[in-house]
């Protein structure tokens, strides 16, 4: 199988489950956000901004290292479990012993009790991460997507469950936690490594070295991802971060796309990294492809932001409308800086894209703090323009990297933009020829009106336009559309 083919199948199985998960997650998020109050998810949010940020900590980016490894052993895997162990019950004593500091932070004295449920989960990472990384190294995606949605699919029922029987937060931690649980069982039971203490100084420090690098990348992405919610969750308290999360969550649904794109892009970069010329031509294609296939569905989101909050979740959702059209405008830049992000770690430039990320800390931190002035709005107009700069520096070091130019990356994306602009026209259109006020009166009607003109349009564009760069994929589309109709 050739890299282009193994990257297409294993993106075809994580995004099939990704698309699945999110739509089953966004079901889930409509019943949960309709049983609960936006102050319930912002307590949550509270929560995981920092067992999130021990999280990466306890995986200590040696799953990664296992990925990447030319070779890998059934010892090399239990070797990490063994320290992932070690690192996993350090981290929950820790917030064991330092919840009650938490709560008096905050000034709610139920932190203390979340955070010692919530950092359970350390102590189970280790006997999924272990799993996880021999299926992603092998290109087992299938496998791996069929456990996370069912282990998902259960762990948000119950969740809805509790809601309805009044446990208010509550109801997301015990659900996260029955998901873990169920995900952990069944992955292991699924592939041929057993968790098993053992230790080797050699391993662990050849693992270990690389492992630094990628939580670092990780902590700090994750610092980055969190600023707003720590910062907006400071000054303006639990509510306002629920809707800004809310926002802020709904803007990067289509990033699943990317997100499906990554392991396997990595895996497949990680082979090839010895030559520079397959290695630009894996990520200036992926590029292109995801602006085909991502950017529609950003101009939806930023388009139908306040109507589909209304039909949704309802009108007390609806100051996370605007923030949601202005970070939705950020979806160009997620066509790029993650393909960038798999490149860097495929070559081993880790150490330089940390100061990127940490560049991107500081600017986000600003952005919350000086836009938090203008309300949600602000604070996104700051994000926005901050990971504008952030992708500019992430596709320098690329280019640094492969020895690359930034006319191949704007060619790149011409193609994508191409095809958005007949899109973007197409619902200007059909928003001049609706009567005044209808999206407000009619939302859930406008909603469907719209995207049906766009879904028209956009694939009227793609398979109409006479775009050479998207010849061969236009091509194989087609090829299966004859064979789905020659089955009939």
């Amino acid at each position: 199988m050739s890299i282009g083919d193994s990257i297409r199948h294993g993106t075809k199985w994580l995004l099939g489950g990704n698309v699945a998960g999110q739509i089953l997650q966004f079901a889930f998020g409509i019943v949960l956000a309709r049983l609960l109050v936006p102050a319930d998810f912002g307590v949550l949010v509270t929560v995981q901004i920092f067992t999130g940020l021990a999280g990466f900590i306890s995986g200590g980016g040696m799953g990664q290292a296992l990925i990447r490894a030319k070779e890998a052993e059934h010892e090399d895997f239990q070797i990490v479990f063994t320290l992932q162990i070690i690192l996993g019950l350090m981290i929950y004593t820790v917030f064991f012993v330092s919840a009650p500091l938490f709560a008096h932070w905050y000034g709610q004295p139920l932190y203390t009790e979340l955070f010692r449920v919530s950092a359970l989960s350390f102590v189970l990472r280790p006997f999924s991460n272990m799993p996880n990384a021999w299926l992603t190294r092998e290109m087992r995606f299938k496998q791996r997507m069929m456990v996370n949605l069912v282990s998902a699919t259960l762990g948000s029922m119950l969740s809805v469950a509790l809601a309805w029987d009044g446990f208010g937060v509550w109801s997301l931690i015990f659900g996260g936690i029955a998901g873990t649980m169920l995900n952990t069982v069944a992955l292991i039971f699924i592939t041929p490594i057993r968790p098993r203490i053992r230790f080797n100084a050699a391993i662990a420090k050849r693992l270990g070295l690389y492992g630094v690098k990628v939580t670092s990348n990780e902590l700090a992405v994750y610092v980055r991802n969190q600023t707003p919610n720590f910062f907006v969750g400071r000054l303006q308290g639990p509510a306002e971060v629920g809707l800004f999360n809310k926002a802020d969550s709904l803007a990067k649904s289509p990033r699943m796309i990317t997100w499906s794109t990554y392991d396997p892009l990595f895996r497949s970069l990680a082979r090839i990294r010895d030559n520079r010329d397959q290695s630009q031509y894996v990520y200036f294609r992926t590029i292109t492809l995801l602006t085909v296939y991502m950017l529609p569905f950003f101009v939806g989101l930023a388009w139908l932001a306040k109507p589909l909050i209304h039909v949704l979740y309802g009108e007390k959702w609806l100051p996370s409308a605007d923030p949601l059209t202005i970070l939705s405008m950020s979806g160009l830049f997620a066509c790029i800086g993650n393909p960038a992000g798999a490149v860097l770690a495929a070559q081993n430039w880790l150490g330089r894209e940390i100061f990127v990320q940490l560049t991107l800390i500081i600017m986000f931190a600003a952005s919350s703090v000086i836009g938090i002035h203008w309300g949600l709005t602000g604070v996104a107009w700051g994000l926005l323009l901050s990971e504008g700069i952030y992708v500019v520096l992430m596709a320098y070091l690329v280019n640094r990297c492969l020895n690359s130019q930034f006319g191949r990356l704007a060619r790149s994306l011409v193609p994508g933009i191409l095809l958005n602009l007949p899109l973007c026209g197409a619902l200007l259109l059909a928003k001049f020829l609706l009567p005044d006020n209808f999206s407000e009166t009619q939302p859930l009607l406008y909603s469907l009106i719209m995207f049906s003109v766009g879904a028209t349009v956009y694939a009227a564009a793609f398979f109409l336009a006479p775009i050479p760069a998207l010849a061969s994929e236009v091509s194989r589309w087609k090829e299966r559309a004859c064979e789905i109709f020659a089955r009939r």
